[in-house]
C-alpha cells in the first residue's frame, strides 16, 4: 500500500463527512471485530488491524489480530486507539 493510500485510508476513518470526527477507545476496550489504527510510534504511517482477541494484563494489553503479518500487538491499557471502520 502506497503512503498515499494509506493517507486516504487513515482520513476516512470513522467521522463526518469533513473528516473532523475521530473516534478513539483506551486499547482494554477493543473487542473482538473492531478494526483500529496500528500505529508502532507516534508520527509513524499506521495500517487498520482488526481484533482477533484481546488479553488484559497487569499494565497492557496484549491484542491479537487478524492479520498474518502483524499477528500480536501489544499496547499500554490507557493508550488511545483510533478506531476505523472495517476492509
Amino acid at each position: 500500500m502506497s503512503y498515499e493510500e494509506n493517507s486516504t485510508l487513515e482520513n476516512t476513518a470513522w467521522g463526518d463527512t469533513m473528516g473532523d470526527v475521530v473516534h478513539e477507545v483506551a486499547a482494554e476496550d477493543l473487542t473482538q471485530g473492531q478494526w483500529f489504527w496500528h500505529v508502532p510510534v507516534p508520527g509513524l504511517t499506521g495500517w487498520p488491524l482488526q481484533v482477533a482477541t484481546a488479553e488484559l494484563l497487569d499494565d497492557a494489553v496484549r491484542i491479537i489480530t487478524t492479520d498474518e503479518v502483524r499477528e500480536l500487538v501489544s499496547y499500554a491499557r490507557d493508550r488511545r486507539v483510533r478506531l476505523t471502520a472495517a476492509f
